[in-house]
């Protein structure tokens, strides 16, 4: 692929090995357009010794309150969805809707975007960005590369007009840009530069997105597929409603209770190679 050896590591234990290492026995291999679409300043491009402080800033969106956070934002914005699904009656493709439903919740929660008009532009901006990943980095118009590059000068805009009216306190927002743009009185170490911020604002967005997306997709299918446990994680799912109030969002206390959807959940990347 792409000139060189590629091995793909399937086991939790092997992917712990390689990303934890912090690039003492492996190495980053990013091709050029990856690493020029999601930005120099990007966790995906930046040399090691950034990678760490800038992975160790990140993490914080990645704590159990921020979890706790978005897993009710996400059921309730699901459900929401659902629900006018069910009430127009018609069928409709789950890709397309996973994609914009994992964007949409993303920019909720990592910048406090619910403009329908923005969300629409990020959406297509970031799908032009994902086609340019790994597309042939010539700087020509009309050429997938360039579409991507024009894209991500669009996202920077917004992120950089949102960070400025933030700056100046015009706006201010319980999220997770609004952390980062707080951390401006801690040392070097523990904090980023705006250009940082605003390139792995991208990379969250574009790699966030597709895999959530797919993996939703790839959950109706098996599901449709395999009624006897469609039927099982059903009961699962009632068992824990019955005991929340009618209307009460999803928790984390909830999440940790579907023993059954969790091992559903980890047998689903064999299904990719059955």
């Amino acid at each position: 692929m792409f000139g060189k050896i590629h091995v793909f590591v399937p086991s939790i234990e092997a992917a712990k090995k390689v990303f934890t290492n912090d690039f003492g026995e492996f190495n980053k291999g990013y091709i050029k357009s990856m690493a020029t679409v999601v930005g120099e300043k990007s966790v995906f491009a930046v040399p090691i010794e950034s990678h760490t402080r800038i992975r160790h800033v990140l993490s914080a969106l990645f704590s159990m309150s921020s979890l706790s956070k978005f897993v009710e934002k996400f059921d309730q914005m699901l459900s929401q969805r659902l629900n006018k699904l069910e009430q127009n009656g018609k069928t409709f493709p789950v890709l397309p809707f996973t994609m914009k439903l994992t964007l949409d919740s993303m920019c909720n929660m990592l910048m406090s975007i619910t403009e329908e008009s923005l969300l629409q532009q990020i959406l297509s901006d970031c799908a032009a960005v994902s086609d340019a990943l790994l597309s042939v980095p010539l700087m020509i118009p009309g050429t997938t590369y360039y579409k991507g590059m024009k894209a991500r000068q669009r996202l920077m805009e917004i992120f950089k007009e949102m960070i400025a009216r933030r700056r100046s306190g015009k706006e201010y927002k319980d999220d997770f840009l609004q952390y980062l743009l707080e951390r401006d009185s801690c040392p070097s170490s523990e904090k980023l530069e705006d250009s940082e911020i605003m390139d792995n604002l991208l990379t969250l967005l574009v790699s966030g997105q597709v895999s959530s997306a797919a993996a939703m997709m790839w959950s109706v299918k098996f599901l449709d597929e395999n009624g006897e446990v469609l039927d099982k994680l059903r009961e699962e799912q009632l068992d824990i409603a019955k005991n929340k109030q009618r209307g009460t969002s999803l928790s984390m206390e909830d999440i940790n209770r579907m023993s059954y959807g969790l091992k559903v959940r980890q047998s689903e990347p064999n299904q990719f190679y059955t």
